[in-house]
């Protein structure tokens, strides 16, 4: 198996951190993340100009920031979901590990 790397493993401290159970959970809010930070530098120019005219002649950069940033919300959700349902499968082979164990402690063979 190879060897975690430093970024990896401050990755992986990180969602400890941040109570994150998996790293596919972590991989969608890093791209969330990401993607607003994009949005957002690309927003600052538009936004500057409206100030400054008062008109917005670039739509089409408005229309890429809107929707990049509703992709990331929806990204940043879906990690979400997919940690609590990671956390709740977790919890659930726990239960049925001790189920299991309790059993056999009854009935040794």
């Amino acid at each position: 198996m190879a060897e975690p790397n430093d970024s990896t493993k401050s990755l992986a401290g990180f969602a400890r951190a941040a109570g994150l159970c998996g790293m596919a959970a972590v991989g969608y809010l890093f791209v969330a993340a990401l993607m607003t930070l994009v949005s957002v530098i690309l927003f600052i120019p538009v936004f500057a100009e409206y100030l400054h005219t008062g008109l917005v002649p670039r739509f089409p950069t408005l229309i890429v920031c809107g929707v990049m940033l509703t992709m990331a919300l929806l990204l940043w959700v879906c990690g979400l979901i997919l940690d609590t349902v990671a956390k709740k499968h977790r919890q659930l082979f726990e239960i049925n590990l001790n189920l299991l164990n309790g059993q056999r402690r009854r009935n040794p063979q």
